[in-house]
């Protein structure tokens, strides 16, 4: 059959299917590295905040249980004071209040606690309100609040 329609042997790929083979496959791997490392990013930001209260628990539980409210009014003397690592010394608690760690993570850099001012409400009720504040991953802040009341 000299002349006649030729029959092309059609084996292997095309250069345009291999380009979109290789893009799809690339797009794919991309979302999937994506997903890991999103996920692998939120556990350890978990593990950090379930360690940051821990923690801020038992710094409250120390300030509601080894405080008084004359001490701390006496301390306040009327305006919101803010204790920090650095400002500790100068505190009735001293800095032990910093000295907590859970396992390898050590917070006391980023440990606030806000003694708030009182207001009217809480002078007569003689109750002094707290704010412990805790950054525990990249910008992540947990807040857990207190009480110290008068008996």
């Amino acid at each position: 059959m000299k002349g006649g329609p030729r029959m092309k042997n059609r084996k292997g790929f095309t250069l345009l299917e291999a380009v979109a083979s290789i893009f799809i496959l690339t797009l794919t791997l991309t979302t999937v590295l994506t997903l890991i490392v999103n996920v692998t990013r939120q556990s350890s930001a978990l593990k950090a905040k379930l360690a940051a209260t821990e923690i801020g628990t038992l710094i409250r539980e120390d300030l509601e249980n080894d405080s008084t409210y004359a001490l701390v009014s006496a301390w306040q003397a009327g305006a919101e004071t803010t204790l920090t690592l650095d400002s500790c010394s100068v505190s009735p608690y001293g800095c032990g209040v910093f000295a907590y760690s859970n396992g390898d993570l050590l917070y006391d850099d980023n440990v606030t606690v806000t003694f708030l001012a009182p207001t009217a409400d809480s002078q007569t009720y003689g109750v002094i309100h707290f704010v412990i504040s805790i950054e525990y991953y990249a910008g992540r802040t947990v807040e857990m609040r207190g009480i110290i009341y008068e008996e």
